[in-house]
């Protein structure tokens, strides 16, 4: 697919590409099927607001299905969806296939209601949670990482303090996090915060990611995850951890790994 349709009031996509245009999925599915052959072993669908994309009475959800159901397809991901656009069919389909990878990247922008309001992002910091909460329901363990903006016209102290506390309450095993970028033609859209504060708040906001990532990457340790091998020593598992082993891996094939311990951003484990 290509462009959004959504109206977030910071962001230039639907300005520059245009509403959402999707590709049908025969196109998709073909496309995907002629990668395996080549040998690709992970499918990854791109798209803004990607769970929006619809084929005629095709579903997101049902599209995935086709994809998962392609020979010699080992795992599935996409990005980067928008929490508007998920529904149960999604979530069963999550908990039931496990070629699907665990792992979700589901911007949130800001942990303030006020601030979400603002951004027209069309839900609330409870609604969000309650979505991740469904979603970890229906696979325990799944890992999600977030994008941040930080500096939004308006935001009060107060207001990112909401974001900083979202870090830790959303669980998130890492986040991208931007200063606004003021709209120079749109003067009702400019920073009403000087640089040195949005500065120092963006430096407490990485922190906070980094001590947060770094406690569910250790919660890791002890627990048996599935590597897809890049190299005879290095993988990616379900959740998008990087994953590093002495010996035992065969690049292209699946292998159960018992983590071992936690370095920086990356995983130590064992071949089972």
């Amino acid at each position: 697919m290509r462009g959004c349709s959504l109206k977030c009031s910071y962001c230039i996509v639907p300005a520059v590409r245009g509403p959402a245009v999707f590709l049908p999925a025969g196109e998709i599915l073909k496309d995907a099927a002629a990668k395996i052959a080549a040998g690709a072993k992970e499918i990854v669908l791109l798209g803004q607001t990607v769970n929006a994309w619809r084929g005629g009475k095709t579903t997101f959800s049902e599209l995935l299905n086709k994809v998962l159901a392609l020979p010699g397809l080992q795992r599935l991901r996409f990005m980067s969806p928008h929490p508007l656009y998920f529904d149960d069919s999604f979530t069963a389909l999550l908990a039931r296939e496990k070629k699907l990878a665990r792992y979700l990247h589901l911007p949130v922008q800001s942990g303030s209601d006020r601030i979400l309001k603002a951004m027209r992002r069309g839900y609330t910091r409870a609604q969000y949670l309650d979505l991740l909460k469904k979603l970890r329901a229906a696979v325990p363990g799944m890992t999600v990482s977030t994008d941040f903006i930080v500096g939004y016209p308006g935001e009060t102290e107060e207001d990112f303090n909401d974001t900083l506390s979202m870090v830790t309450e959303g669980g998130f095993t890492m986040a991208y996090c931007f200063k606004y970028s003021p709209r120079t033609n749109k003067p009702e859209m400019a920073a009403t915060i000087s640089g040195t504060v949005m500065k120092a708040r963006l430096e407490k906001l990485l922190a906070a990611v980094k001590k947060n990532s770094s406690l569910v990457l250790n919660e890791r340790i002890g627990k048996i995850e599935e590597v897809l091998f890049e190299t005879e020593t290095y993988g990616r598992t379900s959740g998008n951890f990087s994953l590093r082993v002495k010996a035992g891996g065969t690049p292209g094939k699946m292998a159960e790994v018992l983590v071992t311990g936690a370095e920086k951003n990356t995983l130590n484990g064992k071949v089972l």
